[in-house]
């Protein structure tokens, strides 16, 4: 409750930002709180996913984005991340899992992997994304959209992500993410946390409309066991493969080449 606040505190105290306002101490800054040092971080969500244009709610959504620095290919100024993430829907009345609707599959969200490098470039942040595998592999970028903006409490980094793109099936995903990262004045990343909204096309399980909004409240975590027991014991029984990140390069290039 505090962080979240907090956060509208920020809010209502920066002013508009924009791309290009990196340097060296921001780009430090980023990349010591969204991927750490090279031990694996939590990044843990949870929220809603709601009907557009009526509101009315579809599912709770709970899950985490465990990342981790690879050394091997970053430099002082590029880092490369390596991630994978998973996330739960559930029932809004009863919390639990929610395995079909209306007689339909729901399947969790589940990367196996992502593969994000963030390179300082004069004063921008410019990045890419790689994820999938044979026909779904996909390389998303240069993305030169990340701002920064130093505010009293910390630094506050808003990251919007537009997607149009034409699926293996013929059909166009086209979807609008914005992420807002606070990283508070202290060092290290304890005590970050991010605001995600996200407009899109329904997942095919929703019934009544084509659009949804999703909206989930993150907090970065500093080892697996911190993670809410809600999710923990979830990941352990149905997605131990998601329990850390990948370990090094090699194994991401082994989950790209699996068919």
């Amino acid at each position: 409750m505090l962080t979240r606040c907090l956060y509208l505190l920020v809010l209502i105290a920066a002013p508009a930002t924009y791309a290009g306002n990196f340097d060296k101490t921001l780009f430090d800054k980023w990349v010591e709180m969204r991927v750490g040092d090279g031990a694996p971080v939590y990044w843990y969500s949870a929220g809603t996913v709601r009907a557009y244009p009526g509101g009315e709610l579809v599912a709770t959504i709970e899950g985490y984005d465990t990342a981790r620095l690879d050394p091997e290919h970053s430099s002082d100024m590029k880092a490369v991340q390596l991630s994978r993430k998973t996330y739960v829907y559930r029932d809004p009345e009863t919390g639990e899992v929610m395995r079909d609707a209306d007689g339909a599959a729901v399947a969790p969200i589940a990367y196996p992997y992502q593969l994000i490098s963030y390179e300082l470039k004069g004063d921008t942040l410019e990045t890419f994304v790689e994820q999938g595998a044979g026909p779904t592999f996909r390389r998303i970028g240069p993305g030169t959209s990340i701002s920064a903006q130093p505010v009293a409490a910390g630094t506050l980094f808003t990251a919007p992500l537009y997607l149009d793109f034409e699926l293996p099936n013929g059909k166009r995903y086209q979807t609008f993410e914005n992420y807002d990262f606070f990283s508070p004045a202290a060092a290290g990343g304890e005590g970050s946390f991010i605001v995600f909204v996200r407009y899109g096309d329904a997942p095919s399980w929703v019934t009544g409309t084509d659009k949804i909004v999703m909206h989930m409240t993150t907090e970065r975590l500093e080892r697996f066991e911190d993670v809410p027991a809600s999710f923990r014991d979830w990941v352990t029984e149905n997605a131990p493969g998601w329990l850390e990140p990948p370990r090094d390069m090699a194994e991401i290039r082994a989950l790209q080449a699996d068919k």
